[in-house]
């Protein structure tokens, strides 16, 4: 079974090699800015890329089985377009066939991961295989409120925001609330007591 830092190191070489823009997000990341950091099963990468094709062969390079989760699966989509699979492609997810790490390629047709890239290429973090490209707090916790907004049960998002917001101190509050305005996206319900009175 692949170690995480060899599932990582080979993603990053994939990509690299492909040209693509990158930075590490989900988990992996949320475990730099949380009080106490979690496990995760799979590397997260936001991905200056829409060609979905593309993606999934950087996946099958890896040996790994790809998923799409298109804009319909969202809750709320609509039944007949998730049947149909024709909304676009927002996450390419590839998992192993035996146990171990998944690495998902979350699309630049996602709201917030164009910024976030942009930002990301100076927030620099060495993980033991060289300085990698990784979402700011800020992006981190936007990526947050928008997989909650749209998926409002799930729990690690949840975890992750009270988390970080309980041990971050020096947020850019206004680039935050910015970003968040300009998505379309607000705090969830059972976020707001760690927000409020920032």
């Amino acid at each position: 079974m692949m170690n995480l830092l060899a599932r990582m190191t080979d993603a990053i070489g994939l990509l690299k090699q492909e040209g693509i823009q990158f930075a590490l997000a989900g988990g992996l990341i949320a475990s730099l800015y949380r009080k106490v950091p979690r496990a995760t099963a799979d590397i997260d990468f936001a991905v200056m890329l829409e060609d979905e094709s593309r993606a999934t062969k950087i996946l099958e390079a890896m040996g790994l089985e790809v998923h799409a989760f298109r804009k319909a699966n969202l809750p709320g989509g609509p039944a007949f377009a998730i049947k149909r699979g024709n909304t676009p492609v927002y996450m390419l997810c590839g998992r192993p066939p035996q146990p171990g790490f998944g690495v998902d390629l979350i699309l630049s047709r996602v709201p917030w991961v164009g910024r976030a890239l942009e930002r990301a290429q100076s927030n620099l973090v060495d993980f033991g295989a060289g300085k990698v490209p990784c979402l700011t707090v800020e992006d981190l916790l936007i990526s947050k409120f928008y997989s909650a907004s749209n998926q409002p049960g799930r729990f690690m998002d949840l975890d992750d925001l009270k988390s970080i917001l309980e041990s971050q101190e020096d947020l850019d509050w206004f680039y935050l609330r910015d970003q968040m305005s300009v998505i379309g996206i607000a705090v969830p319900e059972s976020i707001r007591p760690w927000f409020k009175d920032k």
